[in-house]
This record gives C-alpha cells, structure tokens and sequence, in this order.
C-alpha cells in the first residue's frame, strides 16, 4: 500500500515511520504539511536537543522522503495514487481538521499500532489512533477517532477514550472509565476505575483522579486530584 503521513514532527512522525516501515507491507511515499505557509525552522535550534541524532525537514524532503506543503493536500494525494494516510499532528484539533477534509475523499484513514502493542479481544480501535510501543487497551475498550496512546501507557477493560484524545506516557486508566473527546492525559498519571470526566478534560503529569468531573475545558492536577485553581 502506497500512504502518506501527515505532520513531520520527529518525535511523533519520525518514530511512527520507523514501525511502519518495519512493520507493515507499505510504503511511506510522502511527508504531508496540511497548509501553503511551512513553519521557518532555524537548524540550531532544531539540533539543540540532548540526542545529536535528530531530524527536520530539509530541501522540501523529511527523512528523504518528499513533501507535500498545500492545503490541496487530499487532491495532490488523491492524483498522486496514495491509498491510505497515518495523521501523526500532535495538536488535536488539527488532527480533527484532517479527519473532516479526509471524509469527503477516497482516501483511507489508517491506524499505527506497535507490534508490541497488547490489544485485548473486543477491542475497538477506531480509524487513525496511534498506539506506541508496549501499551496496552484491555478487553471491550474503545478508543475513539484520532486518539494517540503513547508509550507504556494503559486503557483498562470497557473504558472508552473520546475523539481526538492523547493518553500521555505511563498514563493508568482502570477499567469502565469515560474520558471525553479532546481531553489530554499527562504522563504517569492515574484514574482509577468508573470515572467519568467531561471533554476537553486536562490531567496533569501524576496526577491521580479517584472522583468524576463533569465541567468541560477542566484541569486536573494533585494527589488526590483537584481543579486548578
């Protein structure tokens, strides 16, 4: 299968590229920037980072793969033959813009999931999530459209994840919890189970939840978890 991934960002787009191209009978055609103004980047910015093994766009290529920067992006893709795209845009509400444009094309929305991935049976894993290295989403879950689960982290047993959502690294998340659609949850934190929180819901780095909130657009932060003040 010929598909494009859309975003660069080396962390998310760069190292889902690596499993793609390890693990699955496709080849990875085109980097997609999904607008006509490409952000400037400054090279020693971009390289000052801890590892000296980093990667940015360079002479219209990513990874010596050619880009595409247009907001005709699903045309361009469609006359190019591409079957099938990965989004791999960090910010949510970008990735719902794909998800929009890509409804009315012939293009297939693919997921990206890890072999070393655990996905229990029953399991719904709905059009483009991403799931990273050694997560886990148990038995009758569901995650919802777009929604990445970063590495390490766990989905419990008939828990469902909203639209468009991020479960950071390390994240626990018990059994019969409901998180709504755009709702961020940071690295290492904790719901335990039967939780219910509100879209666009913001749980910080450890936090742990053990009461449901119903408020849209909250943070969650502390041990016991509490709203920001």
């Amino acid at each position: 299968m010929r598909i494009a991934i859309i975003g660069w960002e080396e962390g998310l787009a760069g190292q889902v590229s690596t499993w793609i191209n390890t693990s699955f009978d496709c080849s990875i055609e085109y980097f997609v920037h999904p607008d006509n103004d490409f952000p400037q980047i400054v090279a020693t910015e971009a390289l000052a980072r801890p590892a000296s093994n980093f990667s940015f766009p360079e002479n219209g290529k990513y990874l010596d793969i050619p880009m595409i920067i247009s907001k005709e992006w699903v045309r361009q893709l469609s006359y190019l033959d591409i079957e099938g795209v990965v989004c791999c845009i960090s910010d949510s509400k970008e990735r719902e813009k794909v998800f929009n444009e890509l409804a009315e094309s012939n293009l297939k929305l693919l997921s990206a999931i890890h072999p070393s991935a655990q996905v229990l049976g029953g399991a719904e894993i709905k059009a483009g999530c991403i799931l990273e290295p050694n997560t886990y989403v148990g038995y009758r879950a569901e995650i919802g459209i777009c929604t990445h689960i970063k590495v390490g982290s766990q989905v419990d047993h008939h828990s469902v994840i909203g639209n468009f959502s991020d479960i950071g690294p390390g994240a626990l998340i018990a059994g019969n919890v409901s998180v709504g659609e755009h709702s961020k949850i940071f690295l290492g934190s904790k719901i335990i189970n039967r939780i219910n929180l509100s879209r666009n819901t913001t749980v910080g780095a450890g936090a742990n939840v053990i009461r449901s909130s119903y408020d849209e657009g909250i943070t969650l932060i502390g041990n016991p978890a509490r709203p920001q003040s």
